[in-house]
């Protein structure tokens, strides 16, 4: 196989994008997008539904 191995690639503490796998093709994925996934599976923030609750009542 051609091509550089992951684990060859260069160390970094940040980054602007991930890649992964999608439908069978390789894909890259920007932070952004990342952070809205994990988001969306965490759900929202205590103070968000406290400022929620408070905006209803």
């Amino acid at each position: 196989m051609t091509g550089t191995r992951t684990p060859d690639l260069t160390s970094a503490t940040t980054v602007a994008e991930l890649i992964g796998n999608y439908d069978g093709s390789t894909v890259r994925i920007p932070m952004d997008r990342v952070a809205a996934m994990l988001s969306g599976l965490i759900g929202p923030s205590f103070e968000f539904k406290a400022n929620l609750n408070a905006a209803l009542n």
